[in-house]
C-alpha cells in the first residue's frame, strides 16, 4: 500500500515537471526585428532595430567580427558581397531567447561621376581668321589643345587661339586632367573672305539692293521687326539660321546678325551678295561688306 502511494507521488511530480516545461515553452518570445535596406552599396548606412516584446538584451552579429548590443543601431559594410546578419534577443528575467538571420547584399561603391567639361568654340570659321577656344564646367588645371591641322599639340593655355591656314573640316581635340576621355568638336573652315563682284543680272541686282537697303534700316534702328520679318519671308524662305558672312566678323546666322546690327549701332552696309538655292531660289548664304565710322 505504501509502495503504491510512493509510485503515485512520483508520477505526480513527473507530471508537474512536464507541465512546467510546457508552460515555459509556450511563453517563448516571437522575434520582431527590422533590417533595411537589404540591398545597398559599400559605405551606405544599414539600419537595424528590434521591437520584440519582453526582450531586454540584444546581440547583433554583422560578420567580419562586428557586433552590437544596441536595440537599434547603424552599420556600414566596408566590403561588397553577400553578408549574413544574426540577431539573438533575450528576456533576462525568464531567460527566454530567440534568434533569427537576415541576408544583406552589398554592392561595390559606385564610381564618382566624371566632371562635366564642355568646349566653347565656333563650329564654323574662315581661313586666316583668329579663332578662340575655351572650356566651361568643372575646373581644369591642365590643357592640351590639338586643332587638327599640325598633327601635334598646339596649345597648353586655358584659352587657346588658333588661325587655320587652309579651308576644310578639322577635329578640335582637348585633353585635360578633369576628363577621362578627350573632348572633341568638328569645325568647318571656309575659304578666306574675298570681296565679291556685284551681280550684273538686273533681277539679282534689285534683290541685293533691296536687302542692302533693309539691312541698313535695321542698322539704323528703323522698323527693325518689320524689316527683319520681310527679309526672312521674302528672301530666306523663313529660315533664320541661314549663314551670314560679314567681312572679317565671325560667321553668324541671319537672326543673330540682324540683332547685332540693331544693338551694335554705327554700321554702314556697303554691299551684299547672295548664294541662292538653284531650285527654290531661297538664299542659302548672305555675304555682306560693311564698315563702322565715317
Amino acid at each position: 500500500m505504501q509502495r503504491k502511494w510512493l509510485l503515485t507521488g512520483g508520477t505526480f511530480a513527473l507530471t508537474g515537471g512536464l507541465l512546467l516545461l510546457l508552460h515555459q515553452h509556450s511563453s517563448t518570445m516571437v522575434l520582431q526585428a527590422q533590417v533595411h535596406p537589404l540591398g545597398l552599396a559599400v559605405g551606405e548606412p544599414l539600419y537595424v532595430a528590434d521591437s520584440t516584446a519582453g526582450a531586454t538584451k540584444w546581440h547583433w552579429q554583422f560578420g567580419q567580427g562586428s557586433t552590437s548590443a544596441q536595440q537599434q543601431d547603424t552599420f556600414h559594410y566596408k566590403t561588397p558581397g553577400t553578408h549574413l546578419i544574426r540577431l539573438t534577443v533575450t528576456d533576462t528575467a525568464s531567460h527566454d531567447s530567440v534568434s533569427s538571420q537576415f541576408t544583406v547584399q552589398v554592392l561595390p561603391r559606385p564610381a564618382p561621376p566624371a566632371p562635366f567639361v564642355r568646349l566653347l568654340a565656333d563650329t564654323v570659321g574662315h581661313e586666316g581668321q583668329r579663332l578662340t577656344f575655351q572650356t566651361t564646367g568643372a575646373p581644369v588645371r591642365s590643357f592640351a589643345w590639338e586643332f587638327g591641322e599640325t598633327n601635334q599639340v598646339d596649345s597648353h593655355d586655358p584659352t587657346a587661339f588658333y588661325t587655320y591656314t587652309k579651308p576644310g573640316w578639322y577635329t578640335v581635340t582637348l585633353n585635360t586632367d578633369a576628363t577621362m576621355k578627350p573632348l572633341k568638336q568638328r569645325i568647318h573652315i571656309l575659304p578666306h573672305f574675298r570681296p565679291f563682284v556685284k551681280p550684273v543680272d538686273q533681277a539679282a541686282g534689285k534683290r541685293t539692293h533691296d536687302i542692302q537697303w533693309r539691312l541698313q534700316r535695321i542698322a539704323n534702328g528703323h522698323q527693325v521687326n518689320q524689316q527683319y520679318a520681310y527679309l526672312l519671308k521674302r528672301y530666306f524662305c523663313g529660315k533664320p539660321n541661314t549663314l551670314v558672312v560679314a567681312g572679317s566678323l565671325p560667321p553668324n546666322d541671319f537672326y543673330s546678325y540682324c540683332m547685332n546690327l540693331q544693338f551694335d549701332p554705327g554700321w554702314t552696309i556697303d554691299a551684299v551678295a547672295v548664294e541662292p538655292d538653284t531650285v527654290t531660289q531661297c538664299i542659302t548664304k548672305l555675304l555682306v561688306t560693311q564698315h563702322k565710322g565715317e
